[in-house]
């Protein structure tokens, strides 16, 4: 395979000077530009997810830090509500926007290593359709602007490397110190780099000179607001996040590592994955360290070997794996494009019917988000949350305003997921608060000010098919009662009753 280092030793397309943009930037620059368009129209016309409700209220009190994760992603939503106001559009609007700049980062990061349309076509079609990044890049999560500084930081970091670029170094501790207040995760992306240039001998230089050390203080400068916050918070979100994905003291769960990899291919599809395990198995087979191909390596193998390794103790979730796919998805392209060059066929058809795949996957996906058609039950089926929840707020309030008019009563729910949902769903968005009975902590365990004194009369939402209700009830309130059930309707056979309880708090 004629992959030879540094990308411009790979072949004399790479000596050549092309104009800024030619007709294969276009093309590129118009699927993105489609694919924006449908994710915003998409995600305007989808209900919030828990999480996405619980962040929205997140930016209605801005901080520094958050119990779950650093504050870019309530910043994001806050700027966004700013524009189209408390409605979904005004949740989602800017990660489309993050979505897209990573976008248009990450190809003129995978430019550097392919020329042809067609390799350039199918980076766009798979980073884009592939299930983590068609579907995830709808929702308001820390994880979109995660990939977005994991594109920009990469994007820099291979300038300042090879290029020899003082004022990429400091893009780059820029553009990685948002990283930083985007999520904890981020971390690694310093660990993939130290990684490449500690293992590479061409490169290795840089690690003497004053610019890399640079780019790190200008990292620490930007995200130090958010230690100083762990820091008057008793570390509590950091501590929190490393107990979550990382056990230091249990014992090895190999069947943990098998959910990890079954997972991994579930969010990428499992063509996808084996394309892409089989792109980097024979970049792999190079060994040449020094390389920009090696430099992508390195941002897809730490990442990935480090989740690999967490899953054996603890139970990883399969999207944060995510900002691996950044450059692994770059790596498919530049085997396409070199395979092509010595007329091997099988891993282009290969690469191509993946591409269509992810499209044809993620286009269903997508449809049955819309109009359930797939034989899934609702424990199997995560578009459940998103629906329902507005029609059962509006009956919440009808029944709300009959006993409490003027809005007086405080309301309140036992899990964050669900008192989020209700603080954006029903008109007034009031300020939630929890019980968090048998429930762990979360972020309004941090505003006291949301919780009335004890012997304050509340409204408390919960559902009435839960067995353990009278329990919560008396563990919390001295005095209570049911004033009336409203039905959630989530899909067939996703359907529960919903009580509107008054309380007198203990």
């Amino acid at each position: 395979m004629a992959i030879n280092g540094h990308p411009e030793n790979i072949s004399p397309p790479y000596q050549a000077i092309r104009p800024a943009i030619n007709r294969t930037d276009l093309a590129v620059y118009a699927i993105l530009a489609a694919v924006f368009a449908f994710r915003l129209i998409y995600a305007s016309f989808l209900g919030l997810l828990p999480d996405e409700a619980y962040y929205w209220d997140w930016s209605r009190n801005l901080a520094f830090g958050y119990f779950d994760h650093p504050p870019m992603v309530a910043w994001l939503i806050a700027l966004s509500r700013a524009l189209f106001g408390e409605t979904v559009l005004g949740v989602r609007s800017l990660m489309s926007v993050c979505a897209l700049v990573a976008s248009l980062s990450s190809y003129l990061l995978v430019k550097k290593y392919v020329v042809k349309l067609s390799s350039l076509v199918l980076w766009a079609a798979l980073s884009n359709c592939v299930l983590l990044f068609g579907v995830g890049s709808l929702l308001a999560t820390p994880d979109i602007p995660l990939v977005l500084f994991w594109s920009l930081s990469l994007l820099a970091a291979y300038n300042a490397i090879f290029n020899s670029s003082t004022r990429w170094w400091l893009a780059l501790g820029v553009f990685a110190g948002f990283g930083m207040l985007s999520k904890y995760t981020f971390v690694l992306f310093p660990a993939s780099l130290a990684c490449f240039l500690i293992l590479s001998r061409s490169r290795r230089f840089w690690l003497a000179q004053w610019q890399p050390w640079a780019a790190a203080c200008a990292c620490m400068i930007i995200g130090a607001p958010n230690i100083l916050w762990n820091r008057s918070h008793h570390w509590l979100s950091i501590l929190f996040q490393f107990s979550h994905g990382v056990n230091t003291h249990g014992a090895l769960h190999v069947e943990l590592l098998g959910e990890f990899i079954a997972g991994q291919i579930g969010v990428l599809s499992v063509v996808p994955f084996a394309l892409l395990a089989c792109a980097a198995a024979l970049l792999l087979r190079k060994r040449d360290r020094g390389s920009g191909v090696s430099f992508l390596l390195s941002f897809l193998i730490v990442p990935f070997c480090f989740f690999l390794l967490a899953s054996l103790q603890k139970k990883v979730e399969a999207n944060w794996a995510a900002c691996a796919y950044v450059s692994g998805l770059m790596l498919v392209s530049i085997v396409f494009e070199a395979l092509d060059a010595e007329r091997k066929v099988w891993f282009r058809r290969f690469a191509v019917f993946s591409a269509i795949f992810s499209a044809i996957t993620t286009g269903i996906v997508l449809f049955h988000i819309q109009k359930p058609f797939l034989p899934l039950s609702p424990q199997n089926d995560p578009a459940v949350q998103a629906r329902g929840w507005e029609t059962l707020a509006r009956e919440i309030d009808t029944e709300r305003n009959r006993f409490d008019s003027r809005h007086l009563l405080s309301i309140c729910a036992n899990r964050y997921q669900e008192a989020a949902l209700f603080g954006f769903y029903l008109p007034d968005h009031p300020k939630t608060f929890t019980l968090n009975i048998a429930s762990r902590d979360n972020q309004y365990s941090l505003w006291p000010e949301r919780r009335p004194p004890p012997s304050a009369k509340v409204i408390f939402l919960h559902s009435t098919n839960d067995p353990n209700l009278s329990t919560l009830c008396e563990k919390s309130f001295s005095s209570y009662a049911l004033w009336a059930k409203v039905p959630l309707f989530q899909g067939a056979g996703a359907q529960s009753t919903w009580g509107i309880l008054t309380g007198t708090l203990r």
